[in-house]
């Protein structure tokens, strides 16, 4: 989601539910073909987390095979 479509949403969306697929951007680009997932999924959150109105929610798939390089980054820091 784009800065733009966040601003345009303040005030509309009530309820945000993102999720992180993965810890490591070599294994986005590897298997979805997504650059800086980690740091574009958190820019949407922290912007969520600055909508008043609106409450949201995190949410991480534990992909399978992934759990040092995708799971364990999220709880470490």
């Amino acid at each position: 989601m784009s800065e733009l479509s966040m601003e345009l949403l303040d005030g509309v969306v009530g309820i945000y539910l993102g999720g992180f697929r993965w810890g490591s951007d070599e294994c986005a680009l590897k298997y979805s073909k997504v650059l800086c997932h980690r740091e574009v999924v958190t820019r949407n959150f922290l912007l969520a987390k600055g909508h008043y109105r609106a409450d949201f929610l995190i949410r991480h798939l534990v992909m399978p095979g992934h759990l040092e390089c995708c799971t364990e980054p999220f709880w470490s820091g």
